[in-house]
């Protein structure tokens, strides 16, 4: 070839290695020709390149160029394993022994073996082995542990752990650790370690803390921590700790149940179950109160307390308390009664009761305090009635006292006693302010005849004296002592 000028050469497109290119050294003085190949990937020299089958693409020289079969790619080693790319088409990355499917876009995947991206946008799995992010997830992530997966919702995390699940559900969910727990449905709720826990069903701000097998099917701003086999399906703000089998229900809200064994609140409003056996169920207005003892059940009462003990029931009352006691029962729609102490008591339809150590006793009276006997240090005192004057017919109301003073202004026909109780013990101080009489046979108890037994069956009030009467009722008979003729000294 006779001696040429460059710019006199022709042109060619051949891109393999029967195209030789002429060099000089860097003293121009001697020319030598290089193939294609070693010009790019320089034989001596580690990290070069050569082009690979397809157009635009590199691969390291020590590999074949079949292996580039991407336009546009650049294969490296030791970035990316062989076969592998940076997917500049739908901006995906993907690092180590991993798979990350073209259907997305703006996915990461690095480190780890088996885990898998097929579809969704802007997620990442980091570490790990066998995770995956897939169907309609988006904008989620899943940091180390084994075969987690998240298949649904928006801005989803697993974070460790293993065979956790994140399936359903529209935005922020969370899995931290622990193991199989799964969340279904829901927004802004979370699974922090524990093993078989799940948040089944639709709900909001919900989590579970640690323990086992603990479920949150509904509701939303409840939390269940450290406890086992735990359910909470209220409504709101429900919060199970430290329990065992114990589950929140129907439409409950603000209640806690805590450190209890099977024990359960259904229905109930502002309720607490706290360190017991027990149930509060379908309890009207609720904030409703069971503590401590075991097997105790209030049902369909409100604003009522259960302490202590243990088989005791509250049902259909309201106010209502049952403290220390075995086997006792308030029913019956009473309001404001308490039994404290005691056994097998019950309190029925009276309201105002209180039971004091009693065994074995049901309530007589509303507006009363019972007990089995009583040590008084003190004194005792009684409601006395005083400034009264009577003439005539006359009734007396021994429900309003037990001592009474009355002035005489005239002669009585009669003397009616209404609600007196049995084995009642009633004083009256009668001062006759002249020379009347009482007529004996209309002294009676609720008006019936022959229920008021006196001494020679008469009475004689002192004239221009005071006279002690004193009545016990026995057996609905009343029986009348007369002390005459009392004078002040």
């Amino acid at each position: 070839m006779a001696n040429k000028k460059i710019s006199q050469l022709s042109a060619t497109t051949e891109a393999n290695d029967n195209v030789w290119l002429v060099i000089n050294d860097s003293g121009e003085t001697t020319t030598n020709k290089i193939k294609r190949s070693d010009l790019l990937s320089g034989t001596d020299v580690a990290g070069g390149f050569i082009q690979g089958d397809a157009s635009q693409s590199l691969v390291p020289y020590y590999f074949p160029t079949s292996s580039g079969t991407t336009s546009g790619t650049t294969y490296v080693d030791k970035l990316f394993s062989v076969g592998s790319k940076i997917d500049s088409t739908n901006n995906n990355l993907n690092i180590g022994n991993n798979t990350l499917s073209s259907g997305g876009q703006y996915n990461f995947v690095a480190g780890g073996n088996g885990n898998i991206i097929s579809t969704g946008s802007e997620s990442a799995i980091v570490g790990g082995q066998i995770n995956k992010v897939e169907n309609t997830a988006t904008n989620s992530i899943i940091l180390g542990g084994r075969n987690g997966k998240i298949q649904a919702g928006n801005r989803a995390s697993i974070l460790g752990g293993f065979d956790n699940k994140i399936n359903g559900g529209t935005d922020g969910l969370t899995i931290v650790g622990g193991g199989v727990n799964t969340i279904s449905a829901g927004s802004y709720s979370g699974i922090f370690g524990g093993y078989g826990n799940t948040i089944p069903s639709s709900g909001n701000y919900n989590s579970i803390l640690g323990g086992q097998t603990n479920s949150i099917a509904g509701g939303t701003h409840s939390a269940i921590s450290s406890s086992i086999g735990s359910t909470a399906n209220g409504d709101t703000t429900i919060d199970i700790s430290a329990s065992y089998q114990s589950d929140v229900t129907g439409a409950s809200y603000r209640s806690i149940i805590a450190g209890t064994y099977q024990s359960s609140i259904n229905a109930g409003t502002g309720c607490a179950v706290i360190g017991t056996y027990a149930d509060i169920t379908g309890n009207g207005n609720g904030y409703d109160i069971i503590a401590g003892g075991i097997s105790h059940t209030l049902t369909s009462s409100s604003y009522s307390t259960i302490l202590g003990g243990q088989n005791n029931t509250i049902t259909s009352s309201n106010e209502s308390a049952l403290i220390s006691t075995n086997g006792s029962l308030i029913s019956g729609g009473s309001l404001n009664s308490v039994v404290l102490g005691g056994r097998n008591t019950t309190i029925g339809d009276l309201d105002e009761v209180i039971m004091l150590g009693t065994n074995n006793r049901t309530s007589l009276y509303s507006a009363t305090t019972h007990a089995e006997n009583i040590h008084i240090y003190g004194t005792e005192s009684k409601n006395t009635i005083t400034g009264q004057t009577a003439s005539g017919a006359t009734t007396i109301d021994l429900s309003t006292g037990s001592v009474f003073e009355f002035e005489m202004t005239g002669n009585i026909t009669s003397i009616t006693f209404t609600n007196w109780r049995e084995g009642g013990i009633y004083e009256f101080v009668v001062y006759n302010n002249g020379s009347h009489t009482i007529t004996s046979s209309g002294v009676r108890l609720d008006g019936v005849a022959n229920t008021i037994a006196a001494k020679a069956a008469s009475i004689n009030p002192t004239n221009n004296e005071r006279t002690l009467y004193r009545m016990l009722i026995v057996n609905g008979k009343g029986y009348l002592n007369e002390h005459l003729n009392f004078q002040f000294m």
